[in-house]
């Protein structure tokens, strides 16, 4: 048996654990409206693409540590050796986050505090257990664990894709890296469009939907929707180890070129770039940090750093739950929930909810994770025993390649119908005719709150008017999608007086509607 080199380049170590408090921060600064960030910068609302981040992150070190092993064939056992490892290294910590989960979403319906519904606490805390929710629109008990069922998916194909990769040639690594990053945007198009009149969108500008920066949305679908955002960015790693180990990546690695990609990635983060470009820049870093002079510079060998790349998972995983159990005390304990806190309460609230998850992800990283992590491997070596196993896949010359890369792709594209049937853009016609009806208005001091009455699970989008600024809640979408029951807020920005009526457009499932809402609407 050939066994995996543990590879750690340190760079790539760094910029995991960066990214996880990316994410952290996003979703801390959407508990706490009080502190208008968002006000001023786009940057924290989207750290939601940390996450395409950990997807390229990922296929490069896949490639790095595994690329000996199926270098010159696939076979059973080595596959088997590798999945073994990656349970080993994801299950551990998605066991904690799920019990964390299911006991915040106890505590946050006990304290009246819940943003996220979930389809019956059983079935989704299996679902969440065994890595699965991902591929159910109901299972939003811990949302950012669907990425570890995409990642997984990815995995199953990994050893081939790793075998394909070893003799793409330099022309094509750089030409995946210029398309592939199309292929969720193209996604969007079709998913968005009115697809029985339209096809591929036809109703937007040219190109629209390849570069559209109000995407937020379509990261919040699941289902076959989510192969398609890991596999695009895990295939420009792949591809971005193959350049780099040509030695190509040298020239532009630095501490300065780093530095510069960095900037303007935040920059364009900041003021919100279209997605396509963000992607860009991302595939970029990632090739400015792993050049030679650049893996492991003395930058990135900080313990602290170090640290922060080893508890990252832990990090990702339970700082959902973490936040929940956090904003339920605060309701509990306190005299009025987070949500309508001030700046002080709000960035104190911030403060003490961040060193709560960085704590919790060293301790059960310490007690926990690890030996967790070497006891499934070990079970795994005693359960193989011993020998090499006879190749599924052997190299032979670029027509294996050509197959492999072939299959790869129709795997990604055929993911384009299946994600549409699967949310209900084509065979939901019952639900899909249904329109939310008015609830109830409140008023706020800069606009309205609309509740809708919402008990399908369809996609949902609204799109802004000349008379006013709408946006869905919790999370500040202009798009979502809902569990049933679950009441669908609306939130009206930009005039205080509604005296003029504010048209608002929303699509619920093929169906659309216009609403009109003034502060003398009534339900």
């Amino acid at each position: 048996m050939r066994n995996a080199k543990v590879g750690h380049i340190a760079s790539l170590h760094a910029l995991r654990g960066i990214a996880a408090l990316g994410v952290v921060a996003l979703h801390l600064s959407e508990a706490t409206p009080g502190l208008p960030v968002r006000a001023y910068t786009d940057l924290i609302a989207n750290m939601f693409y940390a996450v395409d981040l950990f997807f390229i992150l990922s296929g490069v070190v896949m490639a790095a540590v595994y690329g000996h092993m199926f270098e010159a064939s696939v076979s059973a056992r080595d596959c088997a050796v590798f999945l073994i490892a990656r349970v080993a290294r994801i299950w551990p910590m998605l066991a904690i986050a799920s019990v964390l989960a299911l006991l915040a979403s106890l505590a946050s319906q006990q304290a009246g505090t819940v943003i996220a519904s979930s389809g019956g606490l059983t079935a989704s805390f299996l679902a969440e257990f065994f890595g699965l929710s991902g591929w159910f629109d109901w299972a939003w008990l811990n949302p950012p664990s669907w990425s570890l069922s995409a990642e997984f998916a990815v995995y199953l194909a990994t050893p081939f894709l790793i075998l394909a990769f070893k003799r793409a040639s330099l022309r094509l690594s750089l030409a995946m890296l210029v398309i592939l990053p199309l292929a969720p945007g193209l996604l969007y198009g079709l998913a968005t469009s009115h697809f029985l009149q339209h096809p591929l969108g036809a109703e937007l500008p040219l190109g629209y939907f390849l570069v559209a920066p109000e995407a937020t949305w379509f990261w919040n679908m699941k289902g076959p929707f989510i192969i398609m955002r890991a596999l695009s960015m895990f295939l420009c790693g792949l591809a971005l180890f193959r350049i780099a180990r040509s030695g190509h990546l040298e020239r532009w690695s630095g501490p300065a070129s780093l530095a510069i990609v960095l900037a303007l990635l935040l920059a364009g983060l900041h003021l919100g770039i279209p997605r396509l470009l963000v992607f860009l820049l991302m595939i970029a870093l990632v090739a400015c940090a792993l050049g030679g002079r650049m893996r492991n510079h003395r930058i990135f060998a900080k313990p602290l750093l170090y640290r922060l790349g080893e508890i990252s998972l832990g990090v990702y995983l339970i700082h959902w739950p973490l936040i929940e159990l956090t904003r339920a005390a605060w309701a509990t304990l306190g005299t009025s929930p987070i949500s309508e806190a001030g700046p002080l309460l709000s960035l104190a609230f911030i403060v003490m909810t961040g060193a709560i998850i960085i704590a919790c992800a060293n301790l059960f990283y310490t007690l926990f994770e690890v030996p967790a992590r070497r006891g499934i491997r070990k079970g795994g070596q005693r359960l193989l025993g011993k020998g090499n196993g006879s190749p599924l896949l052997a190299r032979a010359g670029m027509r294996r390649t050509i197959v492999t890369a072939a299959l790869s792709t129709a795997i990604v594209f055929l993911c384009i119908p299946a994600g549409i049937l699967s949310q209900g853009f084509l065979v939901r016609a019952p639900d899909a005719a249904q329109t939310p009806s008015i609830l109830r208005v409140d008023q706020l001091p800069s606009g309205a709150a609309i509740i809708f009455d919402h008990t399908a699970p369809l996609p949902v989008r609204v799109r802004n008017s000349d008379t006013a600024y709408a946006y869905l809640g919790p999370h500040g979408r202009n798009a979502t999608v809902l569990a049933p029951g679950m009441p669908l807020e609306i939130m009206v920005e930009g005039r205080p007086d509604l005296s003029v009526p504010a048209r608002i457009a929303i699509q619920a499932g093929r169906n659309h509607a216009v609403v009109e809402v003034s502060s003398r609407h009534s339900p």
